[in-house]
């Protein structure tokens, strides 16, 4: 066991120690070699930072944008084939009764659009075309240099040899069953809102179907949805990762450096020095892919702005490219340092060894005492990973300087408090599992009613509750309650009264009964000041109407969409807790238009507060409740929760946010 830490130092242990950590350094850099190094080092490596960093941001920059631009202009041309061959199904020059006739034209386009892998056109009734390449070898060349593919409605695919001058097809050489309906193009273009900025989107990269991965079967393609007077469908223009890649490896700077083009996953899109997919069939990583090419990076791709290039130092530059819907990308560029820093290389050199010349004069000095400082250092690293491991009863011996005797005093000060603290940690998570088992896991599923609960803690515990009863002859009874103030007094009031709604309710349907015996068990101990708000709701779906009983809870809001009316239900009586023998009424609302919405929710919601201590308000709840009616109790509940926690931004959450959403089924 360390030695106990005391208040006041103990005796130094060596002359050295008396000086004290800021002493040492004191006397090493007194030495006359020392500062000359210093200032020698200094002086070159400030002007050689300055002049790399200019250099390198400057040829990086170039680089990254030109990439840039030649992607613009590449993908660009995808997206202006989809315009023209939407342009042409919709105007009827090519006829939609007669795939056959679109191939001489779409293989014109093909040829005129450089880097263009196929021209596809699919349907909601399973009708197909597309025009592609066709794969070739020395080993085994193609009849033609495309291929087209032709699907009637309910028909199997059938793929032929197709060229300029062949009008009739034979025998095809493939059949198959397919189903453009399914294909990640064909979805990625009907999922483009008609309200969208853009009538098309780019879809997640896949492998075409039927052929083994490959850079020029991996691709990517622009969708644009078609509607005609007689068909729905998507037209789809793709991209091969091949094409891309050659792109890269077209730029004069691919001779010297590394460019890749990577996904938001880190996966490869494009790449200058090596395959895209791997022999596994999936695509590689692009971190993976550089250390294949000898190039390792000094922190992840987002991050990195050094690496080592077969051996070299190199810089990185990776910025983002996310020009269009469903495209988010980066650009990387890895060039090694000696293209644009050779003078600068010089400079440095020359500066280094004058500087190591000076240095050799207190090299004796310094290792003795990097040796002593070292060795300190090296035992609050030991103790601190102790620390970080678990062990919190581990202790530094505080003998040494006066510094280390301070650090070391606190550290073992701090390794207690820790300990406290992360067992009060624990409890508070061991009682937010058990209060979360308290409240209901999913909705009732009731003919007629669609229900939504929700509630958010702002602390490890709270005080807000819902539950869900069901009723003997059908329907629900649904409890909110908020108690006062949160945290682990409030959560002991709210299991308190959790247990004796459900007791009440094992001996009564009456929710004033119900609600009369919940408030007799919490007011039978008012030693603990608090009090609770609650609201029994009971809905019924044949009837459309809901009885309630309120205990001081916020009124009940009732939207009916097809009046477009708010109504909120303030009846109610004193809240629990406050007082013994209370009775309770009950209120009734009936009437209600399919489609109403019943919204029980606690105060945490509308008090919520922004950074100006302005409040969410009801009139905000209102608008989304409006708004997103006609999407279910689910798109409200999901709306209300986003627009909350958008409200009050970075500000902590201040109290609990809890609400039960009930929606008549039209």
């Amino acid at each position: 066991m360390p030695t106990p830490t005391t208040d006041s130092p103990p005796a130094s242990s060596s002359p050295l120690d008396a000086l004290g950590i800021r002493g040492i350094v004191l006397l090493l850099a007194l030495g006359p070699a020392a500062i000359t190094a210093a200032i020698l080092f200094a002086v070159a490596s400030t002007a050689a930072t300055r002049i790399t960093s200019d250099l390198a941001d400057q040829a990086l920059t170039a680089a990254t944008d030109s990439i840039r631009a030649d992607l613009d202009a590449f993908l660009e041309r995808a997206t202006d084939l989809a315009e023209l061959s939407a342009a042409r199904i919709t105007a009827g020059e090519w006829p939609e009764d007669n795939l056959l006739a679109w191939a001489d034209p779409a293989m014109r386009q093909l040829d005129a659009f450089e880097g263009i892998a196929s021209v596809t056109w699919g349907t909601s009734i399973g009708e197909t075309f597309w025009i592609i390449p066709a794969p070739s070898t020395p080993d085994e060349p193609s009849a033609a240099p495309y291929e087209i593919a032709l699907q009637s409605a309910g028909e199997p695919i059938n793929e032929f040899p197709f060229g300029p001058g062949i009008t009739e097809l034979n025998t095809p050489s493939n059949t198959y069953d397919f189903d453009a309906t399914q294909r990640p193009w064909y979805l990625a273009g009907q999922s483009v809102p008609d309200d969208a900025d853009s009538p098309w989107t780019w879809t997640p990269i896949y492998i075409w179907i039927g052929k083994e991965a490959s850079d020029s079967e991996v691709g990517k393609a622009v969708a644009r949805r078609v509607n005609t007077a007689t068909r729905t469908g998507v037209v789809s223009i793709d991209v091969t990762l091949g094409g891309l890649s050659n792109n890269l490896r077209a730029l004069d700077l691919a001779q010297e450096g590394l460019l890749l083009i990577a996904d938001d996953q880190g996966k490869l899109v494009a790449s200058s020095f090596g395959p895209v997919v791997g022999d596994d069939g999936t695509r590689r990583d692009a971190t993976a892919a550089l250390r294949a090419a000898d190039a390792t990076l000094d922190s992840t791709l987002a991050e990195s702005t050094r690496a080592d290039i077969a051996g070299e130092p190199g810089r990185v530059r990776v910025v983002r490219y996310a020009p269009a819907p469903g495209i988010d990308w980066r650009v990387a560029v890895a060039v090694p340092e000696r293209l644009f820093l050779a003078e600068v290389q010089a400079a440095r050199t020359t500066a280094l060894l004058l500087a190591g010349l000076a240095t050799l004069l207190v090299l004796g000095l310094s290792i003795a005492i990097a040796h002593r400082v070292a060795r300190k250092a090296q035992t609050v690293n030991d103790f601190v990973h102790r620390i970080g491991g678990g062990d919190f009863d581990a202790r530094l011996d505080p003998r040494g300087p006066r510094e280390y005797h301070t650090l070391a005093t606190q550290l073992n000060t701090m390794a207690e408090d820790l300990a406290a603290y992360v067992d009060t940690r624990n409890s508070l998570e061991v009682a937010n599992q058990v209060q979360r088992s308290l409240l209901p896991e999913f909705a009732p599923s009731l003919p007629g009613l669609k229900i939504r609960g929700h509630s958010r803690y702002c602390d490890e515990t709270g005080g807000d509750y819902f539950d869900y009863m069901g009723m003997p002859k059908g329907g629900v009874t649904i409890a909110v309650g908020d108690v006062m103030g949160h945290g682990v007094a409030a959560a002991l009031l709210m299991a308190t009264a959790r247990a004796a709604l459900r007791a009440a309710c094992l001996e009564s349907i009456d929710l004033a009964t119900v609600m009369t015996r919940v408030n007799d068990v919490l007011a039978a101990d008012l030693r603990h000041k608090r009090f609770m708000t609650m609201t029994l709701v009971t809905a019924d779906p044949v009837a459309r109407s809901i009885r309630w009983a309120s205990a001081g809870h916020d009124p009940i809001i009732i939207y009916q969409p097809a009046i477009d009316t708010f109504t909120e239900l303030d009846d109610g009586d004193l809240p629990l807790a406050i007082e013994p023998g209370i009775e309770y009424d009950v209120y009734e609302k009936a009437n209600l238009a399919k489609g109403t919405i019943v919204f029980i929710g606690t105060d945490g919601i509308w008090e919520t507060m922004d950074a100006a201590s302005n409040q969410f308000g009801k009139d905000r709840l209102r608008e989304i409740i409006r708004d997103n009616a006609s999407a279910g109790v689910e798109a409200i509940g999901k709306a209300v929760e986003a627009a909350v926690r958008q409200f009050r931004g970075e500000e902590k959450q201040a109290d609990d946010v809890t609400y039960v959403i009930v929606q008549f089924d039209e």
